[in-house]
């Protein structure tokens, strides 16, 4: 190989990891190239039904913060002191790992059973919760989970 063929070989390896780059590093960018779209991010993922209004905007919140475009991507929520009473319809966040509802009127959790990926909970300080549902996460639970007062004693 000669040395011009070599020059060009690692021009061109440079001009490709800087297009790399730039397109990676604008994942959340619309490029355009004469007027017209040749990349779109994908839109934030809106399509979940959440009755409690204070879980709703929790929730909305935690995907504009995680930028999230999928439920499966939402991994940490955190609504501590939000008034939330229901966790319906939080099952669709699958991908959830860590979540904090500390200080809220929360009844029952089994909602919570059934994301998958769960290893963290806090629920301190929610009066009004089930113990029995709080003893039934803790099983499945691989992580920690914090109850509140009312519901330590009981296994």
């Amino acid at each position: 190989m000669s040395v011009l063929q070599r020059r060009k070989l690692i021009a061109s390896s440079i001009l490709l990891c800087l297009i790399c780059t730039l397109v990676s590093g604008c994942n959340r960018y619309r490029l355009t190239v004469n007027e017209r779209s040749v990349f779109e991010p994908a839109p934030l993922f809106k399509d979940h039904r959440i009755a409690d209004q204070a879980l709703a905007q929790c929730v909305e919140q935690a995907i504009i913060d995680q930028q999230v475009t999928r439920p499966a991507q939402l991994s940490k929520l955190s609504c501590s002191h939000a008034g939330l009473i229901s966790l319906e319809g939080i099952t669709v966040f699958t991908g959830l790992i860590r979540i904090n509802l500390k200080g809220n009127s929360i009844i029952g959790i089994k909602p919570l059973l059934f994301l998958p990926r769960l290893e963290s909970v806090n629920l301190e300080d929610n009066p009004s919760l089930n113990c029995q549902d709080a003893a039934l996460l803790e099983e499945q639970l691989s992580g920690e989970l914090l109850k509140p007062k009312h519901c330590r004693q009981i296994k």
